[in-house]
């Protein structure tokens, strides 16, 4: 499929500048661009919308002469209002890039991805971009790569949701599933009964060579087909 119009999303909120700097990376590369994210910081949220409470949303225009709305709410809902308010028809839903990878563990966890299996739900050819911790750049600079790499492989005809994690100065793309971070979890009181949850991965435990961290840590760009398909019956099979 020929790529023209997208829609952006992120978890990271819209004013974000890796996000920014990626909205205005695919208006420079030509797409038919329309943004609907995040008022607010949306980290970790996974896939939660909100049922309970009015959501508060506003157009915008800090991308030049694009369509862009920020929602005061998840990214999920994000892409909702886009198919629901909105009424948005494109070719891609591109959630990121996230400012902080997105492997392993992390996938339950995270908002940029969770965006994207939203979108797939819905009916849209999607993918998540996620890069390094506060090096946008290493994600920036791969973008046209990446949007190369989907059509001159048809990855969305043969999946509809995509999860690509970019490392600095990649050797290739690699085919990963879901690895393990092993992350260190600790707790770290702040003041009397407040905690802040804390920790660091450790990428170098992952052993499975076919797996995202471990494919991650050794240059590759990892790309993993996603699903909002919870369960996992074939595990119990005869």
């Amino acid at each position: 499929m020929s790529i023209k119009k997208i829609l952006l999303v992120n978890d990271d909120g819209i004013f974000h500048d890796t996000f920014k700097k990626t909205v205005l990376e695919y208006i420079r590369l030509g797409y038919d661009v329309t943004v609907c994210a995040p008022l607010n910081p949306q980290s970790a949220k996974s896939h939660a919308i909100e049922i309970r409470n009015e959501i508060a949303f506003k157009k915008v225009d800090i991308f030049g002469n694009i369509d862009a709305y920020a929602i005061d709410s998840t990214p999920a809902d994000c892409v909702r209002f886009a198919k629901y308010y909105l009424n948005w028809e494109g070719d891609l839903v591109v959630s990121g890039i996230n400012n902080g990878l997105n492997l392993g563990d992390d996938i339950l966890y995270s908002g940029t991805v969770a965006a994207s299996a939203e979108a797939g739900i819905r009916g849209y050819k999607t993918i998540a971009l996620s890069s390094e911790h506060n090096e946008p750049e290493n994600g920036l600079v791969y973008i046209k790569r990446v949007m190369d790499f989907i059509e001159e492989n048809d990855l969305l005809s043969k999946w509809n949701a995509w999860s690509f994690n970019i490392p600095k100065n990649p050797k290739g793309f690699k085919l990963a599933h879901q690895g393990n971070v092993n992350f260190s979890t600790y707790f770290e009181e702040t003041k009397p009964g407040y905690f802040l949850q804390l920790g660091r991965p450790h990428h170098e435990l992952d052993l499975d060579q076919e797996s995202d961290v471990y494919l991650y840590e050794h240059g590759y760009v990892t790309y993993s087909a996603i699903s909002q398909d919870r369960t996992c019956n074939e595990k119990i099979k005869k």
